[in-house]
């Protein structure tokens, strides 16, 4: 199973509940990124620095390096551009370079996009789910 998982699963992991559950569960299957997801991921860093407490801004250096020397790196040749919040398409963009079966997210503009759209554009297996619904679809 090809997983991506957006930046805000994996800041919400560093404080537990379903995200890290969801990340930990990501983790057993074929996690991708991209350039431009892997250059979001690393940007975060700085501005987390700002609203982070220390030992949380320890746990996501962590998380993110260790998920990043688990995952798998995919190229786009071919951009997507669905999403309302344009922030979002590289995203999209991987799953459909990769052919993924779930999206995993939290963010309403990716969450709102209907399969018909998806269906469009080559993407009509993806899966575009929250933490929890990921969770649900892959237990067993």
């Amino acid at each position: 199973m090809k997983v991506v998982l957006d930046a805000n699963v994996l800041v919400s992991a560093v404080f537990g509940g379903i995200p890290r559950l969801a990340l930990n569960r990501a983790l057993r299957e074929e996690l991708w990124v991209s350039a431009d997801t892997e250059e979001e991921l690393l940007g975060l860093t700085d501005r987390l620095s700002r609203i982070m407490k220390p030992a949380q801004l320890l746990e996501w250096k962590a998380n993110l390096g260790s998920f990043l020397s688990s995952v798998h790196r995919g190229s786009v040749k071919e951009p997507v551009r669905l999403s309302r919040d344009r922030d979002d398409d590289p995203y999209l963009s991987l799953a459909k370079a990769i052919g993924a079966d779930f999206l995993v997210t939290g963010d309403k503009d990716l969450l709102s996009i209907e399969h018909e759209q998806l269906d469009r554009i080559s993407l009509g297996r993806l899966k575009i789910v929250t933490p929890r619904q990921f969770l649900k679809q892959t237990s067993g």
